[in-house]
């Protein structure tokens, strides 16, 4: 677990900010306001380099977590935080360059130790022996095409794919994104930097990481049977076990999108060639 995730874990209920005047009423708001409060401790040494922000980086946090937590736009969110446009858009990227900079703390691959407990808690929630994570994908639609393009010119959809691991509390320890003109692109674990990583026998080879039958077969991933032909009793009742485990991951995501519905579709200009 990395120091961001034990932080979290001990984050106040409340934490107040001079907050706007909508209160955070529903719960993932009180989980983001936690958020906010571990995100203030954590990205404090890289954001207090910035002259114009060393004294309210609690409120350009504040400010990031509310636009990523609302279908608002730039002007709704610069009224209600009494901010210009161009202020909310640099407060916004201000703390998306902080949080590359500190993404080792806040997204580690578990050590040995805490590989093991991993797979005590799946042992425990889903009696999955031997796993210590579960791996899926996710699809984000990208609304703005007008700067993307591809070999016959034709009008693309575009998507930025989202791949994770997590564990059995949801918690993510692995993330991997890229673009993509097909949301079911089947190599999207192919050259991966966590495939080079479990090359490199970073698990012990009595434990494996879940995954779906889109993902190659390798001795770290444990993949179900194969529907084709007829399975066994005890074929059955593994791919029932095994479909069980997959859904951790789908909550994570699902989680994470009603956290953040900015990621649910993403109105932005990229520029890419494919």
């Amino acid at each position: 677990m990395s120091s961001f995730q034990i932080s979290l874990c001990a984050a106040p209920a409340q934490y107040e900010f001079g907050a706007p005047s909508q209160k955070w009423s529903r719960p993932n708001h009180i989980h983001c306001i936690s958020v906010c409060w571990v995100l203030c401790r954590t990205l404090r040494p890289y954001l207090s380099t910035n002259r114009d922000y060393a004294d309210m980086i609690d409120k350009i946090i504040l400010v990031t977590l509310w636009h990523l937590g609302h279908q608002e736009s730039y002007p709704c969110v610069a009224e209600r935080f009494g901010l210009t446009e161009t202020s909310v858009h640099h407060r916004l990227l201000t703390v998306s360059y902080a949080l590359v900079k500190a993404k080792h703390l806040i997204l580690q691959w578990p050590s040995l130790d805490e590989i093991l407990n991993l797979e005590e808690g799946f042992q425990e929630r889903y009696k999955s022996p031997g796993t210590v994570g579960v791996i899926g994908d996710t699809s984000i639609n990208l609304l703005d095409y007008s700067h993307v393009q591809t070999a016959n010119d034709a009008s693309p959809d575009i998507y930025l794919q989202l791949q994770a691991v997590c564990d059995s509390n949801f918690r993510f320890c692995d993330v991997y994104t890229k673009w993509t003109e097909n949301c079911k692109d089947d190599q999207k674990f192919t050259g991966s930097p966590l495939q080079r990583k479990l090359e490199g026998e970073v698990l012990p080879p009595d434990l494996h990481i879940i995954a779906d039958s889109t993902y190659p077969a390798a001795s770290y991933l444990l993949l179900p049977y194969s529907s084709q032909g007829k399975l066994t009793a005890t074929a059955r009742k593994f791919n029932e076990r095994h479909s069980a485990t997959l859904t951790c991951i789908r909550k994570a995501f699902g989680l994470l999108k009603s956290t953040f519905p900015r990621l649910k579709e993403l109105n932005m200009c990229v520029n890419l060639k494919f």
